[in-house]
């Protein structure tokens, strides 16, 4: 057995091809492996920062690299290394002092979960801290799903049912998707003209109460009674934000329900925690100030002569009836960025036929020529693998 530390090559790393084919970066993983799994040997070496004359010499050296930079996979950060301290070669495993390993068992430690306020009397608690977390009693919570073979959650929350003795088991009440159950399949055609379905990802429906282990958390969201919601566009901007008004009765005995099996939920019997109310009102101040920078910032290239008219592209239905509320003056077109740019590139050619339609079957104004755009201002990039609550699904303390 070895123990060995993971590099990873530019092209495995969010920086791709523009890194040189020589150079490695050190990542925070390590593990034990057998001398099987071994299949050569190359020389990696430590270069500092400025050190680029080494960087050119080795280009034609075979089995030669260097690295420089770490690399933390999770935030695809990279921050400036230094040198591998080499051991002895003769230390055994157990007395191998490496720096990752100590960095990931000290993160296990802060990660622990830790109960707030346990009274082992009654075995409730009013809330835990997990992997930097705090959950409170009526929190929203997003669940990890282990595989598709299992029920797929969408929402939870739990009320005050917790066992604490020895092990902690969240009892959550289960929100799913109101969409991925009761919608229409939804058609998509461009360049014909069909029915479109409107689908709303942020609506969901209480069905179940379930167990729940504390490792299948994956961070806080939030849930709001339609009641509840003032301006339900603008909440729907919210970063995790999703809403409800119809349950399924609990005595419900149904392997599959239909939509004739909701009933309407009374918004007195919808609670919130006050920590999540806090959380929410941070989110809807940090948007607007957001929002009013953006507003801002092109009231200036429209009051400097730099920008004439606005386009703008945005696949989310309550998201573009946003930002066509604030900036009224623009050309919002609600529809798939990628394919608005085939119809465009097909329309150049005159290859299409009939009319396009957004996502709520409205005919789109003609887009622009080529020529006619000069400035594109673009957003932050979205990271891969993130696809909103329809991969992680979700769950939600009470």
């Amino acid at each position: 057995m070895a123990h060995v530390r993971y590099f990873k090559h530019g092209y495995e790393t969010i920086i791709g091809e523009i890194a040189s084919p020589r150079e490695l970066f050190l990542t925070s993983e390590c593990a034990n492996i057998s001398m099987c799994e071994v299949k050569g040997k190359i020389k990696v070496d430590f270069r500092g920062k400025s050190d680029n004359n080494y960087v050119s010499g080795i280009r034609s050296i075979e089995d030669r690299y260097f690295y420089r930079f770490n690399y933390d996979i999770l935030s695809e950060s990279f921050t400036e290394a230094s040198e591998m301290i080499i051991q002895n070669p003769g230390t055994t495993l157990e007395n191998y002092d490496c720096p990752a390993r100590v960095a990931a068992n000290r993160r296990k430690e802060n990660q622990s979960l830790k109960v707030l306020d346990l009274n082992r009397d009654s075995g409730t608690a009013t809330g835990f801290i997990y992997q930097d977390i705090e959950y409170h009693l009526r929190d929203f919570i997003l669940q990890i799903l282990v595989d598709d073979l299992e029920d797929s959650d969408s929402m939870s929350k739990t009320d005050e049912r917790e066992d604490y003795e020895p092990d902690i088991s969240l009892w959550v009440d289960v929100y799913k998707r109101y969409d991925d159950y009761f919608q229409a399949a939804r058609f998509e055609d461009i360049g014909n003209i069909v029915e479109l379905t409107t689908f709303d990802e942020r609506r969901v429906f209480l069905r179940k109460p379930k167990t729940l282990n504390p490792e299948r958390l994956d961070g806080r969201c939030f849930v709001m009674h339609i009641e509840h919601i003032e301006d339900l566009d603008a909440y729907k901007d919210l970063e995790d934000t999703f809403w409800v008004q119809d349950h399924i009765p609990q005595d419900l005995i149904k392997d599959s329900v239909s939509v004739e099996d909701l009933q309407p939920m009374p918004r007195k019997h919808f609670k919130y925690s006050k920590e999540s109310k806090k959380r929410l009102k941070r989110e809807e101040e940090k948007v607007v100030f957001q929002e009013n920078g953006t507003k801002l910032t092109t009231l200036g290239f429209h009051e400097s002569g730099i920008v004439g008219t606005t386009y703008a592209i945005e696949f989310d239905t309550a998201a573009a009836k946003t930002l066509k509320r604030n900036f009224p003056d623009a050309i919002v077109y609600n529809h798939d960025a990628n394919k608005l740019l085939q119809w465009a590139v097909n329309e150049e050619a005159c290859l299409n036929a009939g009319i396009l339609y957004d996502m709520e079957n409205n005919a789109l104004l003609k887009m622009p020529s080529i020529g006619d755009i000069q400035m594109i201002i673009g957003g932050p990039r979205v990271k891969d693998g993130v696809h909103w609550i329809e991969i992680r699904g979700s769950g939600a303390l009470k």
